[in-house]
């Protein structure tokens, strides 16, 4: 596992390589939650704060456009949130909350990288 990796428009916080050689790029964010927003026009999905509000900044757009660059999968890991629970969403993202122990069912981390 690397942190802290640059990237052409800024740094991605972790990438980690499972033990079958699939990469991950993931980005840490401090929320307490979050939640999954589905519109109704073309299955538009958003991530928003629990109470509704928008990011200031996308993380959705942030991982993505790192992931590419990487070539790893796209993961946003919210280890403060309350609850333990994996979102997917249509653009290739996955939402871990949790602590640790949940990031590594993900990814098939090994104990030693947290």
């Amino acid at each position: 596992a690397r942190m802290n990796v640059q990237v052409k428009h800024g740094d991605l916080d972790l990438l980690i390589e499972d033990p079958g050689g699939v990469r991950y790029a993931v980005e840490i964010k401090s929320y307490q939650g979050i939640r999954l927003q589905r519109g109704t026009f073309r299955n538009k999905e958003e991530l928003r704060y629990r109470d509704g509000r928008a990011f200031s900044r996308d993380p959705v757009e942030q991982v993505l456009r790192a992931a590419e660059e990487l070539d790893a999968r796209p993961l946003i890991w919210l280890p403060e949130a309350r609850s333990a629970k994996v979102l997917r969403m249509k653009c290739g993202v996955q939402v871990v909350q949790g602590n640790g122990k949940n990031l590594m069912k993900v990814v098939g981390a090994r104990s030693r990288w947290f």
